[in-house]
C-alpha cells in the first residue's frame, strides 16, 4: 500500500505540474488516476480491510472543512 500510495502522490503532482493540459484536463485525469488507484487498493486488502478504509474515507470526507468556493475546479 505505501508503495501504491507514493506512486500515485507522485502522478497526481505530474498531472499538477503539467502546464499543458487545461484544468478539465487535469481533473478528468485526476478522477481516472483515482478509478485505477481505487482498483488496485481493492485487489491487495481484504473485504474486511476494505470496508474499513471506506468507513474512515467516508468520515474524513465529512470532517474535512468546507473551502470558499467550489473546490472541485481547484486542482
Amino acid at each position: 500500500m505505501k508503495t501504491l500510495n507514493e506512486e500515485n502522490r507522485g502522478k497526481m503532482q505530474t498531472i499538477r505540474d503539467n502546464s499543458s493540459l487545461t484544468q478539465d484536463q487535469k481533473k478528468g485525469r485526476m478522477q481516472e488516476l483515482m478509478k485505477e488507484t481505487q482498483t488496485k487498493r481493492k485487489s491487495i486488502l481484504t473485504a474486511e480491510q476494505w470496508a474499513k478504509l471506506q468507513m474512515k474515507e467516508q468520515q474524513m470526507r465529512t470532517q474535512r472543512p468546507q473551502r470558499a468556493g467550489n473546490s472541485q475546479n481547484k486542482i
